[in-house]
Order: structure tokens, then C-alpha cells, then sequence
């Protein structure tokens, strides 16, 4: 037997061990635990299956064959939850040095293309990867839906954690993130998955940007309660960050949001001259809470979603104007960022009827 065929054949018996890695998610009817072998199958004549639906043409081929490889580093690396926080942190380095030894069994060429196909499944940057990642975010939401949430029970997932991995569905396939929402909606209703006050908060923001299709990014973070909070975060646009201040005049007939960039501090009886309004202070956490839905810290131009009665005006730094025309705010909660286009928060602003005005702070 030559050498080259050699090695194909102890890579050919060396991927079988791959049967023996065993995942968190049950076979449908409540089965045993899936393994990495059916989980890769059950991908890639998916993905052929469903291809229609892919948001950019793609070569399914080379789909299938991601699909077919990507777990084959979980031979050393061992199966790592998707909702595992301490898991993920090591999860590179361990599929690393995997990928490494699994794929230098192979005639180097053969080698060569192996690594840099999973590369690319990782990178998430072409089609074909972020529709394998559709694949690989649906199959196992599509069995644990039809086990009635089981294995999110069994771990205590919440709703927004599976939101926050299922989100990137969109980028491969907008009509299957649209089948993932409803699902995951359903096991909410069912209570199959847990979902906070503020996880619900959150997620009907999301929910309005996606169904508006609005260009957005999210950064989870921990609870910030003033700009020197936020400042310990690592944001991916600090030049886009905003201050939110709610506003009443001393009649408490007019209420205000000022929405100025986050560096940037706001002298009320400057505001006043400048805007012709009645002497300002705070709002009271409870009109907070009465007129916009927000507790401190999360003071937000989202909540102006739930001032029914439209009673607030908001006025917002012309600053937010210039490149790259970003801003960043709470989603309702102070727990999250959203990065977006002025523009698109305005628009949203003015379509629920309250008024929009541009000032220099």
C-alpha cells in the first residue's frame, strides 16, 4: 500500500471515533443523546434540503462539506455546549490544536484544504460559512423544539441566551431565523424557556429591528448605571455612545428626553434658554416608569415606544449627525448596547408619533 493512500485511510478510520462524541441534544422523541456523526449528517442533507432559503447563492457542495467536517476536531476537543460560558473561553485553543493533529494525518495537500475549509466554517465571513452556521444553529433548535424544550430545561437556558446564539440564523438564512423566532416564541408561550421582564424587553426591541430589517449590533454587557459604568465595557463604538436624561418642566406638563453624545454634559437652564421651555429638572423614577417603562440606568429613546399617550419630546445632539452617523443605547434594559443608524432610531421615533428635533448641547 503507498504512503498517500495510507493515510487517507488511517484519516478515513481515525474520523469514526467521532460516532463516540456525544452532544447535549436528544434525537427527536425524546431519544438518547445526539452524536457528533449524526449531528454533521443531519446538517448536510439539510442544508441541500433547505438551500433555497440560503440569503446568497451558494455552492451547497462546499456547504455540505463544511458541514460534514466542522466537528470533526471534537475527536480531542470534546463537545462544547453551546450555552457553556466556561467551556466557550477555552473551546479556540482546544479545536486548535485538534484541527492541528486530526488533519496531519492526511497527505499534506489534502491537509491544506481540510484546515482551510474549516477555517473558513469559522471565519463566518462567506456564504457558503454562514449558511453551514444556519444549519448548525437550526438542526439542533429544530430537536430540542420537538423534545418540547427539554434540553434548555435540563440546563436552565433562557430565552435570550438561545436568542443571542440563533440571531446569527439571519445572516445565513432570513426566512429560517424567521421559523427559529417562531419556535423559540412558542417554547417561551409553553414556557419551555425561561424569559426575564428584561429578557422580554429586549427581545421585542431586537424583534422590532429585525422585522423592520434594520441594520444593527448588539453588546451584551454587564449592568451599567451611568457613563463611568459603561466606560469599563468594551464597546465597539465609544465614539457612538449616548447620555439619555428624561426631563420634566415644573408644571409637569412636559416631559423631555435629551439624547447627547456620552462625553458630553447638559446644563438644564442652558437647555432651557436655548429651547424656550419652562424651568427643567429629573423626572421621578415613577413618571420614569409611568410614561416611558424604564427603571434608572436604562433611560433609553427605546422607551419612548411605550409613551402611549406621547406626552415626551425629544430632542437629540446634531453631533449624532456626522460620520459615522451611529449611535449607541440601551434596548429597554441596561444589560445591552445597540449600535445603529440615527437615522433608523429617528425614523422609528417619529413613526410612533412622538416629535424629533436636532439641537446643538
Amino acid at each position: 500500500m503507498d504512503e498517500r493512500i495510507k493515510k487517507q485511510i488511517a484519516f478515513a478510520l481515525e474520523i469514526d471515533k467521532v460516532k463516540n462524541v456525544f452532544r447535549q441534544t436528544h434525537l427527536s422523541s425524546h431519544g438518547r443523546n445526539e452524536n457528533d456523526a449524526e449531528h454533521s449528517w443531519h446538517m448536510a442533507i439539510m442544508a441541500y434540503l433547505l438551500k433555497e432559503y440560503a440569503n446568497e447563492e451558494v455552492d451547497i457542495a462546499k456547504v455540505m462539506l463544511m458541514c460534514l467536517i466542522h466537528d470533526i476536531v471534537e475527536i480531542d476537543a470534546g463537545d462544547t455546549y453551546a450555552y457553556d460560558a466556561e467551556g466557550l473561553k477555552t473551546q479556540k485553543a482546544r479545536e486548535d490544536a485538534a484541527k492541528e493533529r486530526i488533519f496531519s494525518i492526511l497527505p499534506e495537500e489534502q491537509k491544506k484544504e481540510f484546515i482551510a475549509l474549516f477555517d473558513e466554517f469559522e471565519a463566518y465571513e462567506t456564504a457558503e460559512s454562514r449558511f453551514a452556521h444556519a444549519m448548525d444553529n437550526f438542526q439542533p433548535l429544530m430537536l430540542n423544539n420537538s423534545n418540547h424544550g427539554g434540553d434548555w430545561k435540563e440546563h436552565n437556558v433562557t430565552a435570550e441566551q438561545v436568542y443571542k446564539r440563533q440571531r446569527k440564523t439571519k445572516l445565513g438564512s432570513e426566512k429560517l431565523f424567521e421559523v427559529t423566532d417562531g419556535m423559540i416564541q412558542d417554547n417561551i408561550r409553553k414556557g419551555n424557556l425561561k424569559s426575564s421582564p428584561e429578557d422580554r424587553k429586549k427581545q421585542e426591541i431586537y424583534t422590532l429591528l429585525e422585522r423592520k430589517n434594520i441594520w444593527h449590533e448588539v453588546t451584551e454587557h454587564k449592568a451599567v448605571y451611568n457613563m463611568g459604568d459603561l466606560s469599563q465595557v468594551d464597546i465597539p463604538y465609544p465614539e457612538a455612545d449616548a447620555k439619555n436624561l428624561f426631563i420634566r418642566d415644573d408644571k409637569k406638563r412636559n416631559y423631555y428626553l435629551i439624547t447627547v453624545k456620552g462625553d458630553k454634559r447638559v446644563d438644564l437652564k442652558e437647555f432651557r434658554k436655548k429651547n424656550n421651555t419652562r424651568p427643567l429638572s429629573f423626572a421621578s423614577e415613577k413618571d420614569l416608569a409611568d410614561i416611558m417603562g424604564l427603571t434608572p440606568g436604562a433611560v433609553t429613546p427605546f422607551g419612548i415606544l411605550n409613551d402611549k399617550e406621547l406626552k415626551v419630546k425629544v430632542f437629540i445632539d446634531r453631533d449624532f449627525i456626522g460620520e459615522p452617523g451611529l449611535i449607541g443605547v440601551h434596548p429597554n434594559d441596561n444589560t445591552a448596547t445597540v449600535w445603529m443608524k440615527i437615522g433608523d432610531l429617528v425614523s422609528i421615533i417619529e413613526e410612533h408619533g412622538n416629535p424629533v428635533e436636532f439641537v446643538r448641547i
